[in-house]
């Protein structure tokens, strides 16, 4: 590939198991290839996130800010899939001592959804059944234990609701050790697994597949990876209820359900507010917990008629999953072509 009458030189860190070590073949390759920064240019893939770290240190732009010399900074993307990717950087760098982004950004916030809209196809990955009862109100995974999951959790338990529902907590990639975490007495940060557990979750396809009580229940909160006021970073547990067809609610980052509706979602407004999507973290997670009360409300038997009987619903139920499953995707490649 060509970019700019330059050879471009790809280096894919969603493939390392760790970023660091890809961090360290990016500054390795550049300091044994100083001179073709007129004639190269550097595409460091990181597809599979999307946050730009404010409140605590970005390890990951500190070391690769470190990694390239003055000479490369116009020879240089970063493909990740925050939205607000160029932004985001631009004030990140402002903080250091280069003052401006030293790499380019490329935003591919659909890279998840490319995931698992190949997944559908996969004969390997069984799709959830289409049926009409419900049996429970609500169902919550949750796959890495982080703090903003472990808060919401536990205050499922606080509420009484994990009666309600069906509740995981798989622990991917290790506990939460500090027992200000989990301040209900239930719940201690202890693996539930309702179907793959912590080691089973990464064979094969199995992330992708949805429990069998995914669709007996009501509707999913979805506990998504980040909670940031800055990076919007919708992943597939985003995805998934949107093209499973399934009501959903998400604690995420600030104005993720408004990017949503910028290509096309039709938000479930007859079942709850979308206002707290456009608040701070603290205030929106304080709205965003009224709305869950509401739908909380609401029977089995109430969730049974949303899916048979609600016109409304229905409709943007497929809707939603027609719209994202045939969303037209700008490749990484195709933007830097267009640069």
């Amino acid at each position: 590939m060509i970019v700019n009458d330059k050879q471009v030189v790809e280096f894919d860190l969603d493939s390392e198991s760790n970023v660091a070590d890809g961090v360290q073949k990016i500054a390795h390759w550049i300091r044994n290839n100083m001179s073709k920064h007129k004639t190269h240019y550097i595409v460091i893939k990181r597809m599979l996130e999307g946050e730009i770290h404010f409140l605590q240190k970005d390890n990951f732009l500190t070391q690769l800010s470190e990694s390239i010399p003055v000479e490369w900074e116009n020879s240089v993307s970063l493909v990740m899939a925050d939205v607000n990717l160029e932004k985001n950087l631009n004030e990140w760098f402002k903080g250091t001592s280069r003052k401006r982004s030293v790499v380019k950004g490329v935003s591919t916030p659909f890279s998840l959804l490319r995931r698992t809209i190949g997944y559908l196809q996969d004969k390997n990955v069984p799709l959830p059944k289409v049926v009409e009862n419900k049996n429970k109100k609500f169902i919550c995974l949750n796959g890495a234990a982080k703090p903003h999951r472990a808060r919401l959790v536990s205050d499922l338990y606080v509420k009484g609701y994990q009666r309600d529902g069906w509740i995981s907590w798989v622990n991917r990639y290790g506990k939460l050790n500090h027992k200000k975490y989990f301040p209900h007495p239930d719940f201690k940060g202890e693996d539930m697994v309702i179907d793959f557990d912590h080691k089973q979750i990464d064979t094969g396809v199995n992330q992708e597949i949805l429990p069998h009580q995914y669709p007996y229940a009501g509707f999913e909160i979805v506990n998504e990876s980040i909670i940031s006021d800055t990076s919007i970073f919708v992943t597939e547990k985003t995805w998934k209820p949107v093209l499973y067809e399934k009501v959903f609610i998400p604690h995420g980052p600030r104005n993720m359900i408004k990017f949503l509706m910028d290509n096309g979602f039709q938000p479930y407004t007859e079942l709850y507010d979308i206002k707290f999507d456009s608040l701070p973290y603290e205030e929106r997670y304080k709205a965003m917990w009224e709305q869950i009360d509401k739908l909380m409300e609401m029977s089995t038997q109430d969730w049974e008629n949303v899916y048979k009987n609600n016109i409304i619903i229905k409709s943007k139920l497929k809707h939603n999953a027609q719209v994202f499953r045939n969303l037209q995707l700008k490749s990484w490649q195709a933007q830097l072509d267009a640069r």
